[in-house]
């Protein structure tokens, strides 16, 4: 009973310490999506690096919470070939997958030949 209350404690605590990951990293992306979509003066590339940095110190902050979160589940499943360990690389891999991306004249490709080669243009 103790252990549970202390669980919920620290959960309360944990969101409002560093708050929602998710839904800030979202809404961080549509300020950049709408600022990007004006005119671009000398303040709004200001707001667009701060907003970036911002971005990068949330995403950063966010991979550490699933790293920390993975060596918990991790130390407790380990890699037996269960159905756990399983579901998560696949789930992992769908994550990361890309199968669309959006050329800057507005087009958006599906095709993996396309895909790489906006990459390669852009980088």
């Amino acid at each position: 009973m103790k252990l549970k209350a202390a669980l919920g404690k620290l959960d309360k605590w944990g969101r409002l310490k560093f708050g929602d990951f998710t839904n800030k990293i979202k809404e961080a992306q549509v300020s950049l999506n709408h600022l990007k979509s004006r005119v671009l003066d000398a303040d709004c590339i200001a707001q667009i690096k701060d907003i970036e940095e911002s971005s990068y110190d949330l995403l950063a902050k966010e991979e550490i919470w699933w790293l920390q979160r993975a060596k918990v589940h991790w130390l407790k499943f380990g890699d037996r070939n269960t159905k756990f360990f399983h579901y998560k690389v696949s789930q992992r891999k769908r994550k990361n997958a890309i199968h669309q991306i959006s050329y800057p004249q507005g087009s958006n490709w599906r095709d993996m030949n396309h895909i790489e080669a906006i990459f390669l243009e852009y980088f």
